[in-house]
């Protein structure tokens, strides 16, 4: 019988891989491309996409420098870490763990099409990290370092305006300057900015191409160009409400202006001190027995059934929590008794599917949700997520410290607008005006449990009716009482 030629064999062992990377991208893929036009993410992630792929394909289009290579071994033992994180990451359905390891798709594409040794070229490794900026990254910074984001920049904010003017003082989030009491809210704390400087980054490195250590080494400089850059941006907003309201900073175009020009700025800053000098591939940081070797069926076929069988896997996720009661509202409040509202197919879903509790009720034309859970990175949602989910326009206003809560502003084309109000409560009684602040409290106790407390009031309600209301849920859940942490 004649044997099949060696070349023939490489191919059908490339398809099989090829078909098996396919199955495994699939769903972290959807997930992706949902969360760019899911209006609670507010992600940039199609343009970042779009980007990553007119490099690629700017790349790919030059010719090239060097004879044939064939695919080594380490990308195929890469392929495989990456096929086992997938799994983990579909049992324990982690989503953005899932998104994450498509860079490394990205990666063996970028590898099998040779960028880096073109004539246009494009290192595979920073051009993966750069796709990377596809996920919700900002969203993500938010609810993990958030809160410490916001306190850091508003101390370097109140060290900047203190050197400046002399009747300047700061508690916390909170600065007073010139009799103006201005809050570092999640928005200003950085994190947009971070992701700029990051996708800035991200594009230098895959065309300048530094070594990882020269990379490594100047993180800490990146971050402090992006956190000082937020600062100035931040202090001259300041100055802007206290000295010259009539130009109004916070209002467009001048917010964003003031924005780009502080990018710009940044940008031409990480341009200058990234080394332009050639990164050394993965190959190299391994034994050479082990470099070069052809595709096999030994490796080939278990990968195909390996990648087939992971998406069949039912979640089994870790960060559930409890069925927790909630806390017992007021049974009248300003005038109205409490009714129990039920909860949409959508939300029994959820809850249950990961655990912890949630509840609506409504007082006459006010309404008031109450969610509890010990798991808040699963369960706790901002309203720019959740009434986004419902259709409305949402938009966040700003902080509240007195009465601990955040104002966000939803509007919806038949439904009209409404004022929305959400703080969060710890069985200890410790208060938080932010998911990135509940989040940082609860990693400093991780067995507590934490409620979202959301008021919802119509535009159109007169304002003794509304303060009453507020008032009476406000007492009910000690939200004027500030607890330390």
């Amino acid at each position: 019988m004649q044997s099949i030629p060696s070349n023939h064999k490489t191919v059908a062992a490339g398809v099989l891989i090829g078909a098996g990377v396919c199955l495994l991208a699939l769903d972290p893929m959807l997930w992706l491309v949902r969360s760019w036009f899911n209006p609670g993410y507010d992600s940039i992630g199609a343009a970042v996409a779009l980007l990553t792929i007119a490099m690629f394909g700017w790349s790919w289009s030059s010719a090239l420098l060097a004879g044939p290579a064939r695919i080594s071994t380490p990308m195929l033992w890469l392929l495989c870490l990456s096929a086992v994180i997938r799994l983990v990451a579909q049992v324990l359905d982690i989503n953005v763990l899932g998104a994450l390891l498509l860079g490394v798709d990205v990666y063996a594409l970028a590898r099998l099409a040779r960028l880096q040794d073109r004539v246009r070229r494009i290192e595979p490794l920073w051009l993966a990290l750069l796709f990377c900026l596809c996920l919700p990254i900002e969203v993500i910074l938010q609810r993990l370092v958030g809160f410490p984001l916001q306190m850091l920049t508003a101390q370097l904010t109140c060290a900047t305006l203190g050197a400046l003017i002399s009747n300047t003082s700061c508690s916390g989030i909170t600065l007073w300057l010139n009799g103006l009491e201005v809050v570092i809210d999640l928005p200003c704390a950085g994190s947009r900015l971070l992701m700029l400087c990051a996708l800035v980054l991200g594009v230098a490195a895959a065309l300048k191409g530094p070594t990882l250590g020269a990379m490594l080494a100047r993180l800490p400089l990146w971050f402090a160009i992006a956190l000082l850059g937020n600062t100035l941006r931040v202090t001259l907003l300041a100055l802007g409400l206290a000295y010259t309201p009539a130009l109004n900073l916070m209002a467009e175009p001048g917010h964003s202006l003031l924005g780009l020009c502080v990018l710009s700025i940044c940008t031409v800053l990480i341009w200058k001190w990234l080394p332009p000098r050639p990164v050394r591939a993965i190959e190299e940081f391994l034994p050479a027995a082990t470099r070069g070797r052809p595709l096999g069926f030994l490796f080939a076929l278990p990968f195909f059934l390996f990648a087939a069988t992971v998406g069949s896997i039912q979640p089994r996720p870790l960060d559930t929590s409890a069925s927790l009661p909630t806390p017992e509202p007021a049974m009248v409040a300003a005038g109205f008794s409490m009714r129990t509202e039920r909860l949409s197919a959508i939300e029994r879903r959820y809850l249950a599917t990961y655990g912890g509790t949630a509840q609506k009720y409504s007082y006459g034309p006010f309404g008031l949700t109450l969610a509890s859970t010990k798991s808040p990175l699963r369960h706790l949602h901002d309203p720019l997520r959740c009434f986004a989910a419902a259709g409305f326009h949402t938009q966040f206003e700003r902080l509240l410290p007195k009465m601990r809560s955040a104002r966000y502003r939803a509007e919806h084309p038949e439904l009209g607008a409404f004022a929305v109000f959400v703080s969060y409560r710890s069985d200890s009684g410790q208060l938080a005006m932010s998911i990135g602040e509940a989040v940082w409290l609860w990693l400093q106790n991780p067995g507590s449990r934490w409620t979202m407390i959301q008021r919802v009031i119509p535009d159109e309600m007169a304002a003794p009716e509304v303060e009453t209301w507020h008032a009476a849920i406000r007492r009910r859940f000690d939200l004027d009482e500030v607890v330390a942490g």
